[in-house]
C-alpha cells in the first residue's frame, strides 16, 4: 500500500485479512510495515486517528529479505519479525518490493530441501 492510504482504507484491508503484516511503499520503494498492533495503537485516540495515513502508523525501518536470499538467512529474519511475513526486496540500496514471504512457506522449501538431500544420501549408499 502507498503511505498515502487512508486509516479507514488500512482498517478495511485488515477486516479482510486479520493477521496480515502490510507494506507501505513511497514511489515501490519498503518505508514501513503496518501490523495488526500499529492499527491498536492510532485506534487508541479516535480523534487524532482520522486523518492518519499509512505512512503515520506504519513501523519504519522493517526487517525485510533481498532477492535470492539462502533458506538459511530467510530463517533467521522470520525469526526476528512478530509477524508472520516479511517484504522481500530486489537490492537493499533501493528497496523495490518484489513480494513477501511467509515464515510457513519458508519452512515448507527448507523442509523439502533437507528431505531431498537425505533422500540422495539415501539413494548413495
Amino acid at each position: 500500500m502507498s503511505g498515502s492510504t487512508s486509516i479507514d482504507a488500512i482498517r478495511g484491508l485488515m477486516k479482510l485479512e486479520p493477521g496480515r503484516t502490510f507494506f507501505v511503499t513511497e514511489e515501490g520503494s519498503l518505508i514501513g510495515v503496518i501490523a495488526f498492533s500499529d492499527l491498536v495503537q492510532a485506534a487508541l485516540d479516535p480523534a487524532s486517528a482520522a486523518d492518519l495515513t499509512a505512512r503515520d502508523i506504519a513501523s519504519p525501518n522493517p526487517l525485510f529479505l533481498v532477492m535470492n536470499e539462502n533458506l538459511e538467512n530467510a530463517l533467521k529474519v522470520l525469526e526476528r519479525v512478530p509477524e508472520d511475513d516479511v517484504p522481500v526486496v530486489r537490492d537493499p540500496q533501493t528497496l523495490e518490493v518484489v513480494c513477501l514471504v511467509r515464515h510457513h512457506d519458508v519452512l515448507t522449501v527448507f523442509n523439502q530441501a533437507l528431505l531431498d538431500v537425505q533422500t540422495e544420501e539415501h539413494n548413495e549408499r
